[in-house]
């Protein structure tokens, strides 16, 4: 099952389409004997900015605690990245590449601990497809239950319920994060451990990237 949901990003005044997709996993498996960031559920959003072509410049991903918010730019749109002195910098293991005309965007995703690897473009062809079902983030919000009354998978506060805390939580309480490590609803993802950053801050790029000169 993959849930969809649109957004709305803002770069230089102009209102930009963006397209959510969000995976979930049973669980987070642990890789040692000290590994904090381990547990039940597991999560990741997928975010693809477009610009008014329907062109992406941008795709940026964080698990669904708001953690590994990873920055994937193009050089078409974003110069560089602006200087951080009293904030957490954007993280860009990569740079988007130019987009081939006919191809489609590959994203590889590390098997354990589900972080991007790379973000590719490669030739539609023939494949083992995998199947699987495009579902509205609605659902996550409103599932059916057995007596006919429906039920949100989050609490009133934007945590999954049914206890999705990591170790993390207990080495991290200080920075002010409730339920840090914890898997959450849209629009209560903090991705930023010095500073504040909001995934869903519409600004977002214009406040960490500087933008060629019109």
């Amino acid at each position: 099952m993959l849930y969809y949901y649109l957004s709305y990003g803002i770069l230089r005044g102009k209102p930009l389409l963006q397209l959510n997709y969000v995976l979930w996993y049973t669980r987070s498996p642990r890789t040692g004997l000290f590994d904090i960031e381990s547990g039940k559920i597991h999560g990741m959003t997928i975010r693809i900015t477009l610009d008014r072509r329907g062109e992406p410049i941008m795709i940026d991903v964080i698990h669904n605690c708001g953690c590994y918010h990873f920055f994937f730019p193009s050089k078409k749109v974003f110069r560089e990245l602006l200087p951080e002195l009293f904030r957490e910098e954007a993280f860009v293991p990569q740079w988007l590449p130019p987009h081939p005309e006919g191809e489609r965007i590959s994203i590889r995703i590390e098997t354990k601990r589900h972080r991007v690897e790379r973000i590719f473009y490669e030739e539609e062809g023939p494949a083992s497809p995998i199947p699987y079902r495009l579902a509205p983030y609605e659902e996550l919000e409103s599932l059916a239950r057995t007596d006919g009354m429906h039920e949100s998978i989050f609490t009133p506060e934007g945590i999954v319920k049914g206890r999705t805390q990591r170790v993390e939580r207990f080495f991290l309480f200080s920075v002010g994060i409730p339920e840090i490590g914890s898997m959450r609803q849209r629009g209560h993802h903090a991705t930023s451990l010095i500073g504040e950053r909001m995934f869903d801050d519409p600004r977002l790029f214009e406040r960490y990237f500087l933008l060629p000169k019109e």
